[in-house]
């Protein structure tokens, strides 16, 4: 398999990078409105990923250009969004500048067809939640971060709900923080759960086929939260303090400050978060309630043309609740989960033959403590299972960027690995009177790691100008996993996997494109899938050493049509997973298996338009169906049908209001391990009002009918949360 990656992968780079870059030299150049230049901003096409970063004269190119008119959206270096720009024309000089129009607030808030910093096949459908969308909504979790993008769902309620995109969770969706994976041996797979969303800038969303880009666990697609870089540009910070009722019981605070040092700036941030158990239409749901903290050090330096820069993020998470119906039965929580993250960046211009080249590099540290006590009764006495997972995480990962032909290369190197993962169970028994009479230990894991080593190159060439473009790439992975001791002694397995796609664009109208897109993607089952035998947060789960990776056949359809205040995206895919690893239940105890082929079809529809006066209008349509193909049964992990509407208005620069209605259709095909949920419908209310000396006091209301519905399709899921109410001071220095 070695000698198949390389001969696949290595001719391929080497042939293109060989090649001349022919392209049409086509420049812009980027000022503000009052003529200055745009300097170090990240500037992407609507409907494309990835972005270019502009000059010391706001100079920068798009590679390939993109068919008349297009539009471009900035953002400055910390991510912030600045504004929106229409292209209807190429100028006749050597550049065309493109002016930012002044900022309005409807244009901050979430943008369809945007990633600015995260690469995907064109068809896939991007988003981008802007830092004033989480303030207005203020989404306790990352999964509820979302809530109005079509196609995604999340596992659980309460503070460790997981994502889902496109029916797909448990590691097929890829979590990123400021380009670093997020890898949990959980089975639901990642949540983040201790990453509080004041500390994030945005969160770019891909849904669809991520692999050629990150290799494993992107099937589904991507979320990739990013953090505030910091800027030479001025010393300032901001703040925000909260509190909660009800259905959003709980408190929280946070702060950021921004310190100019030179040409180079650090950026301090603090926050920490306190959630009581909160109120259900049914009463107050046992075990919701948790707290966490953190604080993040970024630093920035510019060396030349090139900029570097370095953080250190740690995150506590402390007595997590996982709110279950069999909660007076088993308690589940999570005492302890620890977060230590180290990253290390490098922006380069003009490097090796490319235009840009970015670098990035990571060290982690997890450790996530499980607890399930089963309670005393009048005939059984009490006993304590807990499980200690640790492990060490690195990556590192380089990208180069140029033109070729009359469009453009990309070749990425990625490696990452898991590594001295170990698991320790340990179960405390009582008698009858509480007193302890014995505590007993295992090693369920004693050490195992994962290596992923990956290469892959992507590239984009016009083939009828202004009408027909082709896009195609290739990736080539090796994975190596190894356990010694534990539960199931030494054992290692070594798989070599292709990911790829291929696809095509035309242009037939003035703002109308459609993309067909074919790709193929892989995805290496957990260390813990394999090797782990212990508790978990639903009981007790044995891994299974011989499962071998899902690989998949992704087809996509996208239509994207944009036309002055106007857009709409309309996405299909058919997407199957041969080898699916399913988990099982027999008994009381939880299984893996890997289970023939999975089938899931769909359709997405964003529509977005400015209204004027200060109005804007958002409405997204999903639908998905899962199918296990093998007996027709359904599958698990499929969100119900939705329709979530979303009216935004600024009468004033002071005054805000946003209205969301969110319906969901039933759900009567629940997969393993799941339950039937009926069809419901939430309103969200929320508004603010900025005072003139930076201050600003927002009100939040969160299912203001009080409906009851359940938290996710989960057999044991309990109610979500019923009406709740935060105010909320914020402010900037």
């Amino acid at each position: 398999m070695h000698r198949t990656l390389r001969g696949a992968v290595a001719p391929l780079l080497f042939v293109l990078l060989a090649l001349p870059a022919l392209a049409r030299d086509v420049r812009f150049r980027l000022v503000d409105s009052t003529g200055a230049p745009v300097v170090r901003a990240r500037v992407s096409v609507l409907g494309r990923t990835g972005s270019a970063t502009t000059g010391p004269e706001g100079e920068f190119r798009l590679d390939p250009v993109p068919p008349l008119p297009f539009e471009v959206a900035v953002s400055d270096e910390r991510g912030a969004w600045l504004g929106l720009v229409r292209v209807v024309e190429l100028g006749d000089q050597v550049s065309t500048t493109l002016t930012l129009p002044p900022p309005t607030r409807t244009e901050v808030v979430v943008r369809a067809g945007l990633a600015p910093t995260t690469i995907a096949p064109p068809a896939a459908a991007p988003s981008v939640v802007s830092r004033t969308e989480m303030e207005e909504k203020r989404p306790e979790r990352l999964a509820d971060a979302l809530a109005e993008i079509p196609g995604t769902g999340k596992l659980d309620e309460g503070q460790t709900a997981v994502p889902s995109i496109r029916g797909m969770a448990r590691s097929r969706v890829l979590l990123l923080v400021d380009d670093a994976r997020v890898t949990s041996e959980r089975r639901a797979g990642p949540s983040a759960s201790y990453l509080d969303p004041f500390s994030l800038e945005n969160v770019e969303v891909v849904r669809g086929p991520g692999s050629v880009a990150y290799g494993s666990d992107a099937l589904g697609g991507i979320l990739h939260s990013r953090t505030p870089m910091p800027t030479a540009d001025a010393l300032g910070g901001r703040f925000e303090l909260s509190g909660g009722l009800a259905g959003s019981a709980g408190a929280t605070g946070g702060v950021e400050a921004n310190v100019p040092v030179g040409e180079a700036a650090l950026l301090l941030q603090a926050h920490q978060r306190f959630f009581d158990d909160y109120e259900a239409p049914s009463g107050t749901i046992e075990n919701s309630s948790s707290r966490d903290r953190g604080v993040l050090l970024r630093g920035m330096v510019p060396i030349g043309a090139a900029r570097v820069f370095a953080g250190v993020q740690l995150d506590q998470g402390r007595d997590t609740g996982k709110p279950s119906l069999d909660s007076n039965v088993t308690e589940t929580t999570y005492p302890e989960e620890d977060s230590l993250r180290v990253t290390v960046g490098a922006d380069l211009p003009g490097l090796l033959g490319f235009t840009a080249v970015e670098v990035r590099a990571f060290w982690g540290r997890y450790d996530l403590l499980t607890a399930r006590d089963r309670l005393q009764t009048a005939t059984d006495p009490r006993r304590l299972s807990e499980s200690d997972v640790e492990a060490d995480d690195a990556s590192f990962r380089a990208v180069g960027s140029r033109p070729l032909g009359r469009g453009s290369l990309r070749v990425g190197l990625d490696a990452s690995t898991r590594f001295s993962l170990e698991a320790l169970n340990t179960y405390t028994d009582y008698d009858m009177s509480g007193d302890v009479t014995g505590v007993t230990g295992e090693v369920a894991v004693e050490e195992a790691s994962k290596v992923d080593l990956g290469a892959f190159v992507e590239t984009e060439q016009p083939l009828v100008s202004g009408l027909l473009s082709v896009s195609a790439g290739l990736r080539g992975d090796q994975v190596r996993n190894r356990n010694r001791g534990g539960y199931f002694g030494d054992r290692s397995t070594s798989d070599g996997a292709l990911s790829g796609f291929a696809a095509a664009t035309v242009t037939p109208l003035s703002g109308l494109s459609v993309t067909a897109q074919y790709a193929r993607g892989f995805r290496d089952p957990l260390l813990s899938d394999r090797y782990y035998r212990g508790i978990s947060g639903r009981g007790f789960v044995t891994g299974n050493p011989d499962l071998v990776p899902e690989t998949s056949n992704q087809y996509d359809l996208a239509a994207r049509y944009s036309t002055g205040p106007f857009s709409l995206a309309a996405y299909a895919y058919l997407y199957r997973i041969q080898d699916l690893i399913e988990r099982y239940k027999q008994g009381t105890d939880y299984y893996f298996r890997n289970r023939g082929e999975e089938e899931l079809t769909g359709a997405e529809l964003e529509l977005s338009a400015d209204a004027g006066k200060g109005l804007q209008v958002r409405l997204a349509l999903g639908t998905t169906r899962g199918t296990i193909l093998d007996d027709g049964s359904a599958a698990a992990d499929v969100p119900p049908s939705s329709a979530v509407l979303t009216l935004d208005w600024a009468p004033t620069a002071e005054v805000w209001v946003r209205g969301r209605l969110s319906t969901y259709a039933p759900d009567d095909r629940p997969g393993p391990t799941e339950k039937p949920t009926p069809g419901y419908a939430v309103v969200d209310l929320a508004g603010g009002y900025r005072f003139p000396f930076g201050i600003e006091a927002r009100l939040l209301l969160r299912n203001v009918l009080d409906k009851s519905y359940p938290g996710s399709s989960d057999e044991l899921s309990v109610d979500a949360p019923g009406f709740g109410a935060s105010l909320v001071l914020a402010g900037t220095f």
